[in-house]
C-alpha cells in the first residue's frame, strides 16, 4: 500500500465529506510540527505537566 497521489484524494473526497477534508491539510506533513507552549504559559502563568509523569498516569488509569 503506497500514498495516495492528491488527485486521488480528490477523487475520493466527491463521496465522502471527511476525505474531502484531506487535501487541504496536506500540508502539515510537509514539514515537521513543532509544538511550543510558552507563549500560552507565559500568558496564563501555567506550567505543562511534564510527559514522564502524564505516562505514568496513563499507565495506571489502564
Amino acid at each position: 500500500m503506497g500514498r495516495l497521489t492528491p488527485a486521488e484524494l480528490e477523487e475520493i473526497g466527491r463521496t465522502d465529506s471527511v476525505m474531502a477534508e484531506i487535501p487541504e491539510i496536506l500540508y502539515l506533513l510537509d514539514r515537521p510540527n513543532i509544538l511550543d507552549a510558552s507563549q500560552a504559559a507565559e500568558t496564563l502563568k501555567v506550567t505543562p505537566t511534564p510527559i514522564d509523569l502524564v505516562l505514568e498516569e496513563m499507565a495506571v488509569e489502564r
